[in-house]
This record gives structure tokens, C-alpha cells and sequence, in this order.
């Protein structure tokens, strides 16, 4: 196990939520602590996060950004070195289409408020979320 994560940050808008033990999101990207052989990093998407209401599996925003091993000259000063090669697996698992997106019975999800009687399939919610992902970013980029 290795320190830091070669450039895999996470984001979240909940300040209350632990990335690791007694460090805090201040809705800022962070770094993964630790990276290597013994470590396995799953992000789980919004199918399950919608499934579980957030509760048991919430959809973590994440991304990679360009890292370099940083050294420090003679004089203190700071020195990009060389890229560093990292390995990610990605499997993105999905229902069938005609599948109800019903919330997963379990003791451990708060109820709360009742979900429809008629839950979507996950075509007509995937439909929906592409069409709202699409909506922000056309707003983020004509506010460019």
C-alpha cells in the first residue's frame, strides 16, 4: 500500500462525509489516501445509489487529474518529475432495460417517504438522467 492516489480525487457537496478517518470534505476535490496492490478503490454509480436512496451505497463524483512525482531542487523550489503509470479497471454493470428501479428491501434503509407505487424502468429513469446530465452541462458551459 502506497500513499496518496496518483491523481484520483473525489467530491462531495456533504460536508459530513468521512473520506477517511477524521478528515472531512470541505466540498473540495481530495485525493484518495492510499493506492497500490492491497488497495481496491469501488465507486459505486447511481443506479444503486438510487436503489438504496443514498443510504447504503451513495454515487461518488470522482475524476483524475495529471500527477507527477514533486521534488525539490537545490534551492527548495518545487520540480514536476515524471509521470508515474497507474492501472484502473472499470466494470459498469447496468439492470435490463424493462427492470423496475424499485428501492432494495433492507433493514438498513431509512424509509421515510414512499417511493411511487409505479417505479420507472431503468430505461424511462436512465432517460431522465441523461437528460438533466445534459441540461447542466449545456448551463456550464454557457456560462463559459
Amino acid at each position: 500500500v502506497n500513499s496518496n492516489a496518483m491523481g484520483l480525487e473525489v467530491f462531495s457537496s456533504n460536508k459530513s462525509e468521512k473520506i477517511q478517518e477524521n478528515v472531512f470534505d470541505n466540498c473540495t476535490w481530495q485525493e484518495l489516501p492510499n493506492h497500490g496492490h492491497g488497495v481496491a478503490i469501488i465507486f459505486v454509480g447511481s443506479v444503486l445509489s438510487y436503489l438504496t436512496k443514498g443510504q447504503i451505497f451513495p454515487a461518488v463524483k470522482h475524476r483524475v487529474v495529471d500527477w507527477r512525482i514533486k521534488t525539490k531542487d537545490d534551492d527548495g523550489c518545487c520540480i514536476c518529475g515524471s509521470r508515474e503509470e497507474r492501472m484502473a479497471v472499470t466494470l459498469f454493470v447496468r439492470p435490463h432495460g424493462n427492470a423496475l428501479m424499485k428501492t432494495l428491501p433492507s433493514p438498513d434503509l431509512n424509509t421515510g417517504k414512499k417511493m411511487s407505487n409505479n417505479p420507472p424502468t431503468f430505461s424511462a429513469w436512465n432517460s431522465r438522467v441523461a437528460k438533466n446530465y445534459m441540461k447542466k452541462k449545456q448551463m456550464q458551459k454557457d456560462s463559459m
